[in-house]
Parts: C-alpha cells; sequence; structure tokens
C-alpha cells in the first residue's frame, strides 16, 4: 500500500468535497469540451474556482445533446469490442477522477484521458442507423460539431486578443 508519506501525498490530491454531479456538469462534460468563458485557461491554483458555470442555457443544451448522443452511441454499440475496450479504459479514469476525486477540481485537463470514446460511441450510433435516421443523426452531429468548433475558437480567440 505504501508508506504512510506515499498515502498521505495520494490523499492530498483526492477531494471529497466537490459535488461530482456538478463537477461532472461543468467540468468533465463542459469544460473538457466546451470552454467557460469566465475564467478561460485559467488555472485551479490561481484564481478560478473549482465550479465555473455557463452564462447561457444554449451551452447546457449542447452538452446534453452530446451526452445523449454518447449513451445512445454506446448502448447501441455495447457489443463492440473496441468501443467496450475503450470505454473500460474511461470507466478508470472516470473512476480515478469522479469517483475518488483525484484531481477532481481540475478534470477537464484529463479529457485526453477519455474523450476518444466519444467518436467511437458516435461512430457506432451512426452505423446501425440507416435511412432518415441516418440523416438526422448525421445533422445532429455536425450541428454540435460546428456549434462546438465555432464556440472554442471563438473563445481562444477573443482571449488571445484581449489579454
Amino acid at each position: 500500500m505504501g508508506t504512510p508519506m506515499m498515502q498521505g501525498e495520494f490523499m492530498r490530491w483526492t477531494d471529497i468535497s466537490t459535488s461530482r454531479l456538478q463537477s461532472i456538469t461543468e467540468n468533465l462534460f463542459g469544460e473538457s469540451i466546451q470552454l467557460h468563458r469566465d475564467h478561460l485557461l485559467e488555472d485551479i491554483f490561481g484564481r478560478r474556482p473549482v465550479i465555473v458555470h455557463y452564462r447561457w442555457a444554449i451551452n447546457y443544451v449542447a452538452e446534453a445533446l452530446l451526452l445523449l448522443l454518447f449513451v445512445a452511441g454506446l448502448w447501441v454499440g455495447r457489443r463492440n469490442k473496441l468501443l467496450l475496450m475503450a470505454l473500460a479504459f474511461a470507466a478508470m479514469d472516470w473512476a480515478l477522477h469522479v469517483g475518488l476525486g483525484f484531481g477532481l477540481n481540475e478534470v477537464y485537463i484529463m479529457t485526453a484521458h477519455w474523450a476518444y470514446v466519444l467518436p467511437l460511441s458516435l461512430a457506432a450510433l451512426l452505423l446501425t442507423a440507416t435511412g432518415r435516421k441516418r440523416t438526422l443523426l448525421r445533422i445532429a452531429i455536425g450541428s454540435l460539431t460546428l456549434w462546438l468548433y465555432a464556440w472554442n475558437l471563438f473563445s481562444m480567440v477573443d482571449y488571445l486578443l484581449n489579454s
């Protein structure tokens, strides 16, 4: 298990006080995919609070659409071995960050550890859909992609020009 010193170091990085639901909403599926305009690119050890809320409801609509498509893709791809393997790795990351609270205050910087599951899930969703459903999914995923690209690009350009 390690020496008491090592255990103390690990426990220093865990968090039991931060709301898991708020952190999942604002950091894991929020900041990881769709930047917050308030406290953009700030570090938690600086001025940024652990939880930053979006100013507009449209950001939560985009996040909910992404989450809905992601869960639907997981459901229809539940027998896809590649998706399941990737999900297993992501689940380990979520267990560490959300479950134990390890680095929960900056979970959005860990996006590279799990975000690869999103396109795999969406691909599984598109592979199983046919006809009109596939067309609607393409429109939904394309619109969401354009929104996220535009939102994040504008946020970054605005930050760089005004900082």
